[in-house]
């Protein structure tokens, strides 16, 4: 009433990573978490960050066609 407007505060957008926690690595057997690599969604061993994994990351989209293509030999 009679104030200033007040501005729009954007909130910034989470990343949504669903499949952090559920993946294992194939090397060590730890489990992989999602980040960013550069704008691309990754996952990576969890023992990777303390140097005891020497494992490379795994793109997103490359896991997601890897899932779906079993589950579609599995179900379908």
């Amino acid at each position: 009433a009679g104030g200033q407007p007040q501005a729009d505060i954007v909130q910034p957008e989470v990343a949504v990573y669903p499949l952090s926690g559920k993946l294992v690595c194939s090397s060590c057997g730890k489990r992989l978490f999602g980040t960013k690599d550069g704008s691309k969604p990754v996952y990576r061993c969890s023992s990777n960050q303390s140097g005891l994994c020497g494992n490379r990351s795994v793109r997103e989209d490359r896991m997601v066609d890897l899932i779906m293509a079993v589950l579609e030999e599995q179900f379908l």
